[in-house]
C-alpha cells in the first residue's frame, strides 16, 4: 500500500512528511482550480490526481492532497478557497488591503483522502493577523505575511510551525484516522 501526496508545492510535502513520519511517494502535479466551496475543491483534486497516476495507482493506495484557504476578517471570509489567486497581486497590495479592512485572518488547510475509492477530509483552522513580510526570508505563499502567536509562520522551524499551523492541525486528525483504520503499519 502507497500513500501518494499530490502537490506542485515541495514545502507542502516536507511539512507534511515531517508531521505524519510515514512512507510517502511526492507526485508533482499542478491542478487547474476550479470554482466551488472548498469541500468541492478538494474533492475534484483527488480525483483528478487518481486520474493522473493511472496504472500507477493500485486499488488498496491512497491519495492525499491539501487545499489551503485564507478568511479575512473584514472582507467576511474572502478570498477563501480563491487564496492561490488573491496572492498573485502581491504581497504589498495584500499589506495595503488589510491595513483598510483588518488584519484578523483565518487560517483553514483541508486534507482530502482518496482511499478505497471514497474520500475524507481532515479540517485544521488556525487564528492570526497578516503583519509585513521580511524581504531577504520572502516565500511564495501566506507563510511570509502570516502571523500565529505573533511570530511570522515564515520564520518558525517547520516542527514550531506544525504546532500552531492550520495544517498541523488537519494532520493531527488524519494521523489519527490512519492509526484507528490500522493504516500505519501497512505503507511502504
Amino acid at each position: 500500500m502507497k500513500l501518494f501526496f499530490v502537490t506542485s508545492n515541495k514545502n507542502k510535502f516536507e511539512e507534511i512528511k515531517a508531521l505524519l513520519s510515514i512512507p510517502m511517494h511526492h507526485i508533482k502535479f499542478e491542478f487547474p482550480e476550479i470554482q466551488g466551496t472548498a469541500q468541492e475543491v478538494i474533492v475534484h483534486k483527488l480525483f483528478k490526481a487518481r486520474k493522473h497516476l493511472g496504472k500507477e495507482f493500485h486499488e488498496d493506495d491512497i491519495i492525499l492532497m491539501d487545499d489551503s484557504c485564507m478568511h479575512l476578517n473584514g472582507l467576511y471570509g474572502f478570498p477563501g478557497v480563491y487564496a492561490k489567486d488573491f496572492l498573485k497581486i502581491g504581497f504589498d497590495a495584500i499589506l495595503e488591503i488589510v491595513t483598510k479592512v483588518g488584519k484578523e485572518v483565518k487560517m483553514t488547510c483541508q486534507l482530502g483522502l482518496l482511499y478505497k475509492n471514497k474520500t475524507k477530509i481532515f479540517v485544521g483552522t488556525a487564528d492570526g493577523q497578516i503583519g509585513s513580510y521580511d524581504s531577504q526570508k520572502m516565500g511564495s505563499d501566506f507563510d511570509s505575511i502570516t502571523f500565529i502567536n505573533k511570530k511570522r509562520l515564515s520564520d518558525l522551524s517547520i516542527n514550531e510551525k506544525n504546532l500552531v499551523s492550520a495544517r498541523g492541525k488537519a494532520c493531527k486528525s488524519l494521523q489519527e484516522f490512519l492509526m484507528n483504520e490500522s493504516i500505519y503499519e501497512h505503507l511502504e
